[in-house]
C-alpha cells in the first residue's frame, strides 16, 4: 500500500483523497471518524489520525516519531471538551444519543463544527456557501469556524493540518499553505501514514 513519488500532475483532488482515507482506514490504518451532521456527506467523514509522524530528529535520517516529541507548543491546541474527542475517535450510530445531546451545548457544538467544518472544506471539497448552509452560520463565521477546526485538528496531529503547521508557519497553525495538494512533502507524509512506513523516496527528500 507504499505510494510512490506522486507525477507533476498528480493532485489530492477531494474525491481521490477521500477514497484514499477510506480504503486505509478499512486495512486498520488510524483515522478520526468524524459524524457529519448534514446529509451532504450522509457517511460522514474520516480523518487521517497521525499515530507516528515524519520528522528529522537532529541532522539524523527522516524517520517515524511520535508527534508529541516535535510537535512545538502553538500547536497544541485541542478540543476542550472530552465528549468532542469521543464522538471523533469512536463513532458508532451507538453513540448517536450521545452525539444529540453534545451538540446541545453551545460549546461542544462550536467545536464540533469547526472540526467537521475544516475537514469537509479542506479534504472533502465542500464550498464556503455549502458550509454556510448546512451549519446555518453567516458567510464570513463559517471561514472563522474553518480556521478554528484547523487548529484543533493540528493539535489532535491529524493529517494534512499537523503538516500545514510544521511546514507551513503556525499563523494560524493548521492553515493551508498554497500548492499543498501537489506538494511532494503532502504526498510523502499522506504515504507514511497510509503505509505505517516511511516510503524509500523519502531518504533523499528534506520536508
Amino acid at each position: 500500500m507504499v505510494r510512490q513519488a506522486p507525477p507533476d500532475n498528480e493532485r489530492f483532488d477531494p474525491k481521490t483523497l477521500t477514497h484514499l482515507v477510506a480504503a486505509a482506514a478499512e486495512q486498520g490504518r488510524p483515522a478520526w471518524s468524524l459524524p457529519a451532521p448534514v446529509r451532504r456527506l450522509p457517511d460522514g467523514l474520516l480523518v487521517p489520525q497521525l499515530d507516528r509522524v515524519v520528522a528529522r530528529l537532529g541532522n539524523g535520517p527522516l524517520v517515524l516519531t511520535s508527534p508529541d516529541k516535535v510537535t512545538p507548543a502553538p500547536m497544541r491546541q485541542k478540543p476542550k471538551d472530552e465528549t468532542v474527542l469521543a464522538l471523533g475517535t469512536n463513532w458508532e450510530p451507538a453513540i448517536k444519543l450521545a452525539w444529540d445531546a453534545a451538540v446541545k451545548k453551545s460549546h461542544v457544538r462550536t467545536e464540533l463544527c469547526g472540526l467537521y467544518a475544516a475537514a469537509a472544506y479542506d479534504l472533502a471539497g465542500v464550498t464556503i456557501e455549502e458550509l454556510t448552509e448546512d451549519l446555518s452560520y453567516a458567510s464570513r463565521t463559517i471561514q472563522d469556524v474553518v480556521s478554528r477546526g484547523r487548529t484543533l485538528w493540528a493539535g489532535l496531529a491529524a493529517w494534512p493540518w499537523w503538516y500545514f503547521a510544521r511546514f507551513g508557519g503556525q499563523d494560524p497553525p493548521g492553515r493551508p499553505f498554497r500548492g499543498w495538494r501537489t506538494d511532494e512533502r503532502m504526498h510523502l507524509t499522506f504515504a507514511a501514514w497510509e503505509s505505517g512506513i516511511v516510503p524509500n523516496y523519502a531518504a533523499t527528500r528534506r520536508p
